[in-house]
């Protein structure tokens, strides 16, 4: 139940129900790929898919994407520049695109129902500003870690984010952060090390409820 994607035959292609005559999930990229287009039927992106594909530079996804999930470490390693995420993705795994050393920009719609992004998803990428979307539930564990680019992170308005998770910012370069009342926790080391950071302010209305040890430690 395997068949390619493109006609050259760099992208393999699977089905999530094998009677289907659909094939609907991202399998694997041979790692030469230069750019892949990735049709509106796609649901499900592999773990580790385009990983180390050094060629790659750009992703574009057809207009009503159904692609609900992106795998862990599915675009790790690869030179894609930048990405923007299609409405439907409700979850991105864990070290999607660690060590993505060319990803300078990240966008997602402003309809997102993306909830859940994976630990270390973004560390050591170049990008350097980010808008979050509304839907987020939290920011993991290392999630934005020696994004050395990265000066300024936005919360959409009305955004449901809880909590920031262990070292999440910690190593990057942000100047100020705004902290939504809807976050509770903010967990250790989480701005450790920004040393370019000299502005934190919280909502009026904060609901803020933890913050743990050294988390704005070495931070200007």
């Amino acid at each position: 139940n395997f068949s390619y994607l493109d006609d050259k035959h760099k992208i393999i292609v699977g089905k999530s129900d094998p009677c289907s005559t659909i094939y609907d999930i991202i399998v694997f990229a041979n790692r030469d790929v230069r750019q892949a287009i990735i049709p509106s039927y796609i649901k499900y992106i592999s773990s580790y898919a385009f990983s180390s594909c050094e060629n790659l530079r750009t992703i574009t996804f057809s207009a009503n994407s159904e692609l609900f999930k992106i795998g862990e470490g599915s675009f790790s390693g690869s030179t894609i520049i930048s990405i923007e995420i299609p409405s439907s993705v409700e979850e991105i795994g864990n070290l999607c695109f660690i060590f993505c050393f060319s990803l300078k920009k990240i966008l997602f719609d402003k309809n997102s129902k993306l909830h859940s992004i994976g630990y270390r998803v973004f560390e050591k990428t170049t990008i350097e500003s980010i808008l979050l979307p509304p839907k987020l539930k939290r920011i993991e564990e290392k999630s934005f870690n020696f994004c050395k680019n990265l000066q300024n992170v936005q919360f959409s308005q009305n955004c449901e984010i809880e909590s920031i998770g262990k070292s999440a910012f910690e190593n990057s370069s942000l100047l100020s952060i705004n902290i939504p009342s809807s976050i509770k926790f903010i967990e250790e080391r989480s701005f450790f090390n920004c040393r370019n950071l000299e502005i934190v302010e919280f909502s009026e209305n904060t609901e803020i409820e933890i913050i743990e040890k050294s988390v704005f430690e070495s931070t200007s």
